[in-house]
């Protein structure tokens, strides 16, 4: 188990040039109020086992996790995600499983072999929260509904039961 309560974090590549401020750097990071609990419960050349039971932290930029929980178990042929929670400051993503098949001896079979599906039952994305990567976005008020289910091939992404919807007041 690693647990680190209320630490901070700082990165920076001297040799890079700054972004504005209110835009995400990854060469110049500061991040504070990290607070991580995770436990590996596995991991072997085959598989892991990882259960992140919360992650938390806050950004330089004005990018924040206010909760990230998950737990994944893997092995060369297939993966599991299951119990994942992401909470923003105005965005909630929640997803109670997904599965991946694939050959991951090296990353060409990989990247031919993968199938993932799984269902989308609780996103709530507020277009805003994007804004440190994208700071054109930092005024659109938008929040966004979407729910569906998915499967992804190697060369195919098929979407069942799409819904879209503006949650904007």
């Amino acid at each position: 188990s690693l647990i680190f309560r209320r630490c901070q974090l700082a990165f920076d590549r001297h040799f890079a040039e700054k972004k504005p401020d209110g835009t995400l750097d990854v060469n110049h990071l500061r991040i504070s109020d990290l607070d991580v609990n995770l436990s590996l419960k596995e991991i072997s050349p085959d598989s892991l086992n990882l259960r992140v039971r919360n992650l938390a932290f806050a950004e330089r930029s004005g990018f924040a996790v206010d909760e990230l929980r998950l737990h994944i178990e893997a092995n060369r042929h297939e993966a599991t995600l299951r119990d994942f929670l992401l909470r923003t400051p105005r965005s909630t993503v929640r997803q109670d499983a997904l599965k991946a098949t694939y050959d991951a001896k090296d990353p060409a079979t990989l990247r031919r072999t993968l199938r993932m599906s799984g269902t989308i039952t609780d996103m709530r994305i507020a277009v805003s929260d994007a804004a440190p990567f994208v700071p054109q976005l930092k005024s659109l008020p938008t929040t966004l509904l979407v729910g569906g289910r998915i499967n992804l091939g190697a060369r195919s992404l098929n979407i069942r039961q799409l819904t879209i919807e503006d949650e904007t007041e």
